[in-house]
Parts: structure tokens; C-alpha cells; sequence
């Protein structure tokens, strides 16, 4: 971590570790007394979670051990080593954003097209069969999914369950899956 000398005076945004607490500069006052050197009041806020105290106001010189964190804080554009990307390259990758597969689906759902748009069998990894669909548009049409999938030995029952999880996933239509066991007495 890279830190500035600390006879340097933070600014406002800036983090700094102060009192052995992380914390960012909400505001900097400078102050000129009977001293010949200037000094300033800081108002930091802690960033650790401690409740007490949340903030405080310092003088930064005379604060032991504090220091800035230059890493942390936001660059200036005009200091990087690569220009910020031109606006017709950034609309291109909104375009190739909009146009996935996975955002075709909200313009889908608003069209009349009695076709359902599936997004799970073109993102998975594995070799999808014509039979193993059909679970997924059952459980599309389910307003609560439960379903028994109950194929012979090898026939995929495993990649059915992770195509309709991807899927509902896919459609925000769930944020968690929980597995429950059958016991057998």
C-alpha cells in the first residue's frame, strides 16, 4: 500500500489510516495562529464499523502515525497511461449488451409471439438433448415450480435440474435453491 509523508495535507475524499482506523476526509480546514506553520483541521469519518466515535475532528499534524493511502483514491483522467474509451466503442458494447440473449428475454415477454425463448441450453456446458427441454417449459408454466423429474438411469435428470435452475436464474424468477432429501423407511 502506498502512503504519502505525513507532513502532507490530505483533501477532502481522500482515505487515510488515522488513529490506527481507516477512515476518508470529509473536510479540511487550514488555521494560521501564533505558529509560523499552518495547521489543519481534519474531519474524518471512521470506515471500520466501529459505532463509537463514527467521526471526529483533528489536527493532522500533531495525529501520530497518520497517514494518506494514495492508492485508494480516485485517478485523474488526464494521468493515465490509456485514453478513456472513445463513445462510439463504449455504444457498441452497450448494443452487444443489449442484443444477449439473456436481455432478448424482456423484449420477448412483451411481444405476442407464442414461441418461448430459451436462454439456459445456449450458456450451459453440456450436450443438451431435444427430451430434456420439456421440463424446463413445464416448469416455465408453473407459477411455483415443483416438479418430479423421474427419467430412466442416464438420461440426464441432473443436467434437466441445472437447465431449469439456469433458467429461472436467467429470468430473475428465483435468487436461491434449496435442496430437500427424500428418506426412504
Amino acid at each position: 500500500m502506498e502512503t504519502k509523508p505525513v507532513n502532507t495535507t490530505p483533501k477532502p475524499g481522500q482515505m487515510v489510516i488515522v488513529r490506527n482506523r481507516p477512515a476518508v476526509v470529509r473536510d479540511v480546514t487550514t488555521s494560521t495562529g501564533v505558529t509560523t506553520s499552518a495547521l489543519h483541521s481534519v474531519e474524518v469519518e471512521y470506515l471500520d464499523g466501529w459505532a463509537h466515535p463514527e467521526s471526529e475532528e483533528l489536527i493532522w499534524e500533531i495525529e501520530s502515525g497518520a497517514r494518506i493511502i494514495a492508492s485508494l483514491t480516485i485517478p485523474k483522467i488526464d494521468n493515465l497511461p490509456a485514453s478513456p474509451d472513445d463513445p462510439e466503442k463504449l455504444k457498441a458494447f452497450l448494443d452487444a449488451f443489449r442484443w444477449s440473449a439473456v436481455n432478448s428475454l424482456e423484449a420477448g415477454a412483451e411481444s405476442a409471439e407464442s414461441e418461448v425463448k430459451l436462454v439456459a441450453p445456449w450458456h450451459s456446458a453440456v450436450q443438451v438433448e431435444d427430451y430434456q427441454l420439456y421440463p424446463i417449459l413445464k416448469a416455465l408454466l408453473m407459477p411455483r415450480v415443483t416438479l418430479l423429474l423421474a427419467d430412466d438411469v442416464g438420461l440426464g435428470k441432473t443436467i434437466e435440474a441445472g437447465l431449469i435452475v439456469s433458467e429461472l436464474f436467467s429470468r430473475r424468477r428465483i435468487r436461491r435453491v434449496s435442496g430437500h432429501r427424500v428418506r426412504r423407511h
